[in-house]
């Protein structure tokens, strides 16, 4: 599976191939509307990122760090959640 990342006017900026994203660092960035159904995200780090519409079903988001995101109408339904940190995360702006 692969995921695209699309700026707000939907142009393509960048395709993650899904077996590539554990570990991945995503600190800092903007993923508004980012599609991360069924992904495996263990150990990914989103700290500080915008995440405003991203979702994250079915997910496999196991020690993951969202500390400091934004999580603004993210979707979680059915991602795996263990030891994932939400410290200091926001939901408006």
């Amino acid at each position: 599976m692969v995921i695209i990342i699309s700026d707000i006017a939907g142009r393509p900026l960048m395709e993650l191939n899904q077996d590539s994203l554990q570990g991945a660092d995503f600190s800092g960035a903007k993923l508004w509307d980012a599609d991360f159904w069924n992904a495996d995200l263990r150990n990914a780090n989103f700290e500080s990122a915008d995440l405003m519409g991203a979702d994250f079903q079915g997910a496999n988001l196991e020690g993951a760090n969202f500390e400091g995101a934004h999580l603004q109408d993210v979707c979680f339904d059915g991602a795996q959640l263990k030891n994932v940190n939400f410290k200091k995360t926001t939901q408006d702006y």
